[in-house]
């Protein structure tokens, strides 16, 4: 990924977070990917390094428990379906803050060229720290910001995420969001 493009993602996604986070505290819930009817939420997203055909997309809380899983679609002709994803969720199951992970797949646009193609493997995972006012506030992207902001967590709160309160992580993600814009 070329410098020009992570800052472009750098600025986009955080741009996002902040927004989500503008629409939260005013009270708002937004529109975005998902819905949500009495007992469940449809979430809607896209892992991208560029777009991650058929990564295996997983949904858990902070401690680790798998909420929900599925597979990322599978296209290497188009750049805005390859790596989007979908699933629902029982609200019942849905925690305050949670950590949604991508994994595998193939980058279609390896060379971040706007050109989709076979792509190469990717080899490891990228995470995104979300509360579950995100989740109506926009579609959801994993992404080079979101691993940023994950690895900063784990430096600063260490591997237990778990351990730190809901108030606490969003005053993190908040400040994160001022730091990268």
């Amino acid at each position: 990924m070329s410098v020009k493009n992570l800052k472009h993602f750098l600025v986009l996604g955080l741009s996002l977070v902040f927004l989500a986070t503008f629409l939260t505290s005013c009270g708002s819930s937004g529109g975005g990917g998902s819905t949500t009817s009495s007992s469940t939420t449809n979430v809607s997203g896209q892992a991208t390094l560029g777009p991650l055909s058929g990564a295996s997309i997983v949904l858990t809380d902070l401690s680790g428990r798998v909420i929900a899983t599925t597979t990322a679609k599978s296209d290497n002709s188009s750049l805005s379906v390859a790596g989007s994803f979908s699933f629902s969720v029982k609200n019942s199951e849905l925690p305050n803050v949670f950590l949604l992970k991508a994994c595998g797949g193939r980058d279609i646009d390896p060379s971040d060229n706007s050109t989709a193609g076979n792509g190469v493997t990717n080899n490891g995972c990228i995470h995104a720290i979300l509360t579950s006012d995100d989740l109506y506030a926009r579609k959801i992207e994993i992404n080079p910001l979101t691993e940023m902001i994950y690895q900063d967590a784990l430096n600063i709160y260490g591997a237990n995420l778990s351990s730190v309160s809901e108030s606490n992580l969003k005053t993190f993600l908040n400040q994160e969001a001022q730091l990268y814009l």
